[in-house]
């Protein structure tokens, strides 16, 4: 279907049927083999919502000030972006190492960073660098305003208590994201460049 990312309602028109009367059913989520193996790993769902967050961030941009209620959803595309980035360095190093460590219960950015940091220098890349510690104080404002990936997912905690707003500056979040991701996809690049066999 040829769109134009800006016109969802035409979009919709383009098929002459909007979905909004009665139509007979048609299935549109689908429980099957992927069409390949990696798409099914933690590197491509890294990769779709590092892509996702890059595409909405653009979009925020353009339409601001008008369209502040993209924060939220930016933000936790970006953020979901970190922690799947992070993952990838974990599984990725922690096999070359001998021991594949999934990290899948832990959410805390905080935790995954010194995790992601810990079995990349078990894999023999140096973390004692200006920009890992610049990336370290990235994700330590990104856990502290968002612990756990609820805040702005939700207006509120599951009491109903509603959380503080937050106000986000994109660009700077843009740049924050791109340190983070770049981070750790040299961490997975030079495990490679050196040869090193991971899962």
């Amino acid at each position: 279907m040829d769109c134009n990312e800006d016109d969802f309602w035409g979009m919709l028109q383009k098929d002459g049927d909007l979905g909004l009367v009665p139509v007979p059913f048609r299935k549109f989520l689908h429980r099957e083999q992927p069409p390949a193996d990696f798409m099914q790993t933690m590197g491509y769902y890294a990769h779709g919502y590092k892509s996702a967050f890059e595409r909405m961030v653009m979009i925020a941009l353009r339409l601001w000030p008008n369209a502040e209620y993209l924060r939220m959803p930016t933000f936790f595309l970006a953020r979901h972006a970190a922690e799947l980035n992070l993952k990838e360095v974990i599984q990725t190093c922690s096999a070359a190492n001998g021991a594949l460590d999934l990290a899948a219960d832990i959410h805390s950015l905080q935790k995954l960073w010194e995790r992601a940091k810990q079995h990349a220098s078990q894999a023999g890349i140096s973390v004692n660098d200006d920009w890992s510690d610049y990336c370290g104080h990235l994700i330590a404002h990104l856990d502290e305003m968002d612990g756990n990936g609820q805040r702005f997912r939700y207006p509120g905690n599951n009491a109903g208590k509603p959380f503080e707003y937050t106000r986000v500056e994109f660009v700077e979040l843009a740049k924050a994201h791109a340190n983070i991701t770049l981070w750790c996809e040299a961490m997975t690049d030079t495990l490679h460049e050196n040869g090193i066999e991971s899962y």
